[in-house]
């Protein structure tokens, strides 16, 4: 996964297909995700977590018929070990992340959270 997301993340401006470990993104301008944790105070999505919600905001964008706005993520953010509830057996929490409504769900809790896609680009 993180040989995908290295991939993936490539700074480029053009729109080619990539396929890395049977994993198949499209290469854009990274923005960064994030997700608000209080009033005023955002945490972004490490860099795994950010090319898959950024490839799913993209497919939307091109009308993509076939694709959910939800994207599924398993992890710890920016390597800050979660406090989210996690379900049984999980080492680490799990969100739905829905683009279309720009919101984030605990798979465990249910409890949701408000997104954001910055126009900074990632590593800036």
């Amino acid at each position: 996964a993180a040989s995908a997301a290295a991939s993936a993340t490539a700074s480029t401006t053009d729109s080619t297909a990539t396929t890395t470990g049977g994993l198949r993104f499209k290469r854009y301008p990274q923005h960064q995700w994030e997700w608000l944790l209080c009033p005023g105070t955002w945490v972004p999505y490490d860099e795994g977590q950010n090319v898959q919600i950024e490839t799913r905001w993209h497919n939307l964008q091109d009308n993509d018929a076939t694709m959910s706005p939800v994207v599924h993520i398993v992890g710890d953010t920016n390597g800050v070990r979660s406090l989210g509830k996690k379900l049984p057996g999980m080492k680490s929490a799990e969100y739905d992340v829905n683009v279309a409504a720009m919101q984030q769900t605990n798979s465990a809790s249910g409890y949701k959270r408000e997104v954001r896609r910055s126009s900074t680009p990632s590593g800036t």
